[in-house]
């Protein structure tokens, strides 16, 4: 399966031209043109969850979880595999072993002010694993600041730990949108 693929189902559900002025949707960063070999959704990521994501050899892992320890290992993760994380967002909270972004090509947070003082970048910066340096904001991807991921093997994070101004702009396109639903 082709990024394009998924990209194409995912804009069907959610057409472009829905989108408000401040909205980033959309493919950003990448190659449409590269494969996931299995995609694999859940609502609540446990070792279960993660074993058969291992089993299937899935290359894209979006977690949204509440755990205060590591579901996924450095040794679950193969070449080419992204993940975004965003269910840390206490600085109790993390779903990823620190080392997965010691072995990422690009760590890409929403806030770097915010991710040194919660989640699984503060983990992987408190041990060493990676510096302040090494992080990259979501917006210079967007904005086309860092080319994001350069290659199909390159593996990649996604650290969101959530950030109020964007919490605020999705509310308020709801709430304005509501006599649409």
């Amino acid at each position: 399966m082709k990024i394009n693929e998924i990209t194409n189902y995912l804009e069907s559900l959610a057409p472009l031209e829905l989108q408000e002025d401040y909205d980033n949707s959309g493919f950003i960063t990448g190659d449409k043109s590269w494969n996931i070999s299995n995609i694999l959704v859940c609502l609540d990521c446990n070792e279960e969850v993660v074993e058969e994501a291992i089993t299937k050899s899935c290359n894209l892992i979006v977690t949204t979880t509440s755990a205060n320890e590591s579901l996924i290992k450095k040794s679950d993760i193969k070449p080419g595999t992204h993940i975004t994380a965003v269910g840390s967002d206490t600085p109790e909270k993390r779903e990823l072993d620190s080392n997965i972004l010691g072995l990422a090509n690009l760590v890409v947070v929403d806030s770097v002010s915010q991710c040194v003082e919660r989640g699984e970048t503060k983990y992987a910066l408190e041990k060493n694993i990676i510096n302040r340096s090494d992080l990259v904001e979501l917006g210079d991807v967007i904005m086309s600041k860092n080319n994001g991921r350069l290659s199909e093997d390159d593996i990649t994070v996604a650290d969101l730990t959530g950030v109020a101004v964007q919490d605020i702009m999705i509310t308020n396109t709801v709430y304005n949108n509501l006599n649409q639903l």
